[in-house]
């Protein structure tokens, strides 16, 4: 029996590549609602700077995760892809977060 070698994913690699975007745009559409919301209505100062600070965390965690991922099934590396799953769940409580629990829309 021969061991096989693990291949890496052409469909991954596609929503990696097409996530990368993604990320890019949430970050700065995020950004210019809150500046918008900020400006045109009633948006108490000092919970600007705490509704703000999960989008760079999103930014800098999903990198993260995004990273390891394309290492991980370039490199077909089980430890990467792993961590990166770990690093997902940050990533799925911020969603919750921004979907349900966000105090000022």
């Amino acid at each position: 029996m021969t061991a096989q070698a693990v291949s890496p994913s052409l469909p991954l690699q596609m929503l990696v590549h097409f996530h990368w975007r993604y990320m890019i745009f949430y970050f700065i559409a995020s950004l210019c609602f809150f500046t918008f919301k900020s400006l045109r209505y009633y948006y108490p100062d000092r919970l600007l700077g705490w509704e703000i600070t999960p989008v760079f965390l999103y930014l800098f965690i999903n990198t993260t995760r995004l990273t390891m991922i394309d290492r991980g099934n370039k490199t077909s590396s089980q430890s990467s892809l792993v961590y990166s799953v770990i690093w997902g769940i940050p990533i799925l409580t911020l969603h919750s977060y921004y979907i349900d629990l966000q105090t000022y829309m």
